[in-house]
């Protein structure tokens, strides 16, 4: 009985340092849960901060662009006018030409 009584009793203590070095393990298993948890958080807040960076880049781009294609747009406008008012004007010179050529037909066969 006294034997079975040892044999309870290193059981017992084996137990007590099995369940502290399983509170052990526990807890530094928690603390590096905790750690990656805020490395985790602390990546997330860096691409959230990055994200958004991003974006205002992208709107100033595109606010950039638009004024771009605004003032291309102006260019081409004035582009399309004066080509209009030089086929205009080189229609006008055509005509008067005409004009010319005939009139001195005409002058060339009265004489």
């Amino acid at each position: 009985m006294a034997q079975r009584d040892a044999e309870v009793s290193q059981l017992r203590e084996a137990l007590q340092i099995a369940q502290a070095d399983h509170a052990t393990v526990v807890r530094h298993c928690e603390e590096v849960r905790a750690e990656l948890l805020g490395a985790v958080e602390q990546q997330q807040q860096e691409s959230d901060k990055v994200l958004r960076q991003k974006e205002k880049e992208i709107d100033s781009l595109k606010e950039a662009l638009a004024v771009l294609q605004k003032e291309t747009d102006k260019s081409s406008k004035k582009i399309e006018k004066k080509l209009t008012d030089n086929v205009a004007h080189v229609e006008k010179l055509k005509d008067q030409l005409k004009e010319v050529v005939q009139e001195k037909v005409s002058l060339t066969n009265s004489t």
